[in-house]
């Protein structure tokens, strides 16, 4: 076998690297930095559990319909567990009980009051209220829009119980339905809530 001298093969070895560069006529790739988009701590992003469309109740033949003398119409339930009664009132725009086309009367307020709305080009101002106590609390949704002159507002009350008063444990620590005297049924706000904008949804106005 024949050896060649070490400083020989190194010398070999730089020339073939060398050549090896100079054939190399394609530039190196360079990998693209990423791009990070960082939320920061006061971002929100709501996911809705459910959709009020998907939610929304049926309006059948036990629904009924109202008209004021003043040309505006809508429908409303007349039966099932969380149907309300319901009463309509008129103020002075410049009304102590009137704040930016609200309704406000001091009670206090809970989550989703003072928005706003528009149907058929009518621009409702909402607010909801509850007024507990003895294990009872009443909700009030107020809904106030310009007619004429004056501020109409078309107000919902529904009667709602403390579920610690009644024997069912799974209604304990909650807001409930009373059923009959000694019982409770579950319930949640939001249904209440849709079933409130469907009556609006159907409002019109001449």
């Amino acid at each position: 076998m024949k050896r060649y001298p070490f400083t020989k093969l190194l010398l070999s070895l730089s020339v073939v690297a060398l050549f090896g560069i100079g054939c190399n006529t394609t530039a190196p790739s360079k990998t693209p930095p990423e791009t990070t988009i960082s939320q920061t701590a006061s971002s929100t992003v709501t996911t809705p559990t459910s959709s009020s469309a998907e939610n929304a109740p049926v309006i059948d033949e036990t629904w009924d319909s109202y008209s004021s003398k003043s040309g505006f119409t809508f429908q409303y339930p007349t039966k099932g567990r969380l149907t309300p009664e319901w009463s309509i009132d008129n103020f002075a725009t410049n009304d102590a009980k009137i704040l930016d086309g609200c309704y406000l009367d001091g009670s206090s307020e809970r989550d989703g009051s003072r928005t706003k709305m528009k149907i058929n080009n009518t621009e409702f101002c909402v607010t909801r209220t509850a007024d507990p106590g003895a294990g009872q609390i009443y909700y009030a949704d107020n809904y106030a829009f310009e007619n004429g002159r004056s501020i109409t507002v078309i107000t919902f009350v529904k009667h709602f119980a403390n579920g610690s008063n009644f024997e069912r444990e799974a209604c304990h620590g909650k807001t409930v339905v009373p059923v009959g005297t000694n019982d409770c049924a579950l319930f949640e706000e939001s249904d209440y809530i849709n079933l409130l904008d469907s009556v609006i949804k159907t409002f019109s106005k001449e």
